[in-house]
């Protein structure tokens, strides 16, 4: 039987994968909507986020895990999209001047502390 080009339901990507080529032990049924791995993976972090049965600490945590340098995550054409960019926003530091020393002191912390 012919492998039949698909989407990936995450990257948009197109791959070719049959069904009925891959039986038994090998049988990888996960391929019927993503291209890889990582993009199944991905996307069930980000269901679960969405879902809350996880916590965004719980899913950065776990993202950071995962092998994802064959998803260009700004390409990603999934309805879970905007959960994926929070999961993998780095947090940004955030300086605080305090009045000491004439202003120069400087406090570095994430957001996430604020």
């Amino acid at each position: 039987m012919e492998s039949k080009i698909r989407t990936c339901a995450l990257c948009g990507k197109q791959y070719k994968y049959c069904n009925h080529c891959e039986k038994g032990e090998t049988a990888t049924p996960w391929k019927n909507l993503f291209h890889s791995e990582a993009c199944r993976d991905l996307f069930e972090i980000a269901a679960k986020y969405r879902d809350k049965t996880i916590t965004l600490d719980e899913a950065r945590k776990i993202y950071k895990t995962l092998d994802v340098s064959d998803i260009n995550v700004s390409n990603i054409k999934s309805n879970l999209k905007s959960y994926i960019l929070e999961i993998t926003k780095k947090d940004e530091p955030v300086i605080e001047t305090t009045d000491e020393e004439d202003n120069k002191s400087k406090k570095y912390y994430s957001k996430k502390e604020q």
